[in-house]
């Protein structure tokens, strides 16, 4: 069992716990901000806003739970933690879109690729800035 952390309310949160709960920040949040940007595009919102959001969510956890067991994850600063979720985060999405891009047999592929791939590069650095930020605060 890991060593428990101390909160600033002094009671002890397990690592697990706080680790669990930011992955599930990580594919909540995501999912419903795809929900909000679809939403907001009316008649042209789209299902794809929601599975990028989804996919951007997954990987953001999925790299998050595996991130925070390593030592030198743990020491680095706000900013390079970020700047790390953020490319972990990105690794699922972009992979569909480039895939998403190959299969097309038309010359659109390459705009769809690009359209996406710059949309979920914003998308996941506002999340992994979010979730950087919240694991700062020891209270989570």
């Amino acid at each position: 069992m890991p060593a428990p952390e101390r909160s600033t309310g002094g009671s002890l949160v397990p690592s697990r716990w706080k680790t669990a709960r930011l992955a599930a920040v990580w594919l909540g949040g995501c999912t419903v901000a795809g929900l909000v940007i679809a939403m907001i595009n009316g008649e042209f919102g789209s299902i794809v806003y929601v599975i990028v959001g989804v996919f951007v969510g997954l990987s953001g956890a999925v790299s998050h739970c595996l991130l925070v067991r390593s030592e030198s994850f743990k020491r680095r600063s706000i900013i390079a933690k970020a700047a790390i979720l953020w490319v972990g985060a990105m690794i699922l999405p972009i992979s569909w879109a480039v895939r998403g891009a190959l299969d097309s047999h038309v010359p659109v592929g390459k705009y769809y690729l690009a359209f996406f791939s710059g949309g979920i590069a914003l998308f996941a650095l506002v999340a992994a800035i979010c979730i950087s930020m919240l694991e700062a605060r020891s209270s989570v």
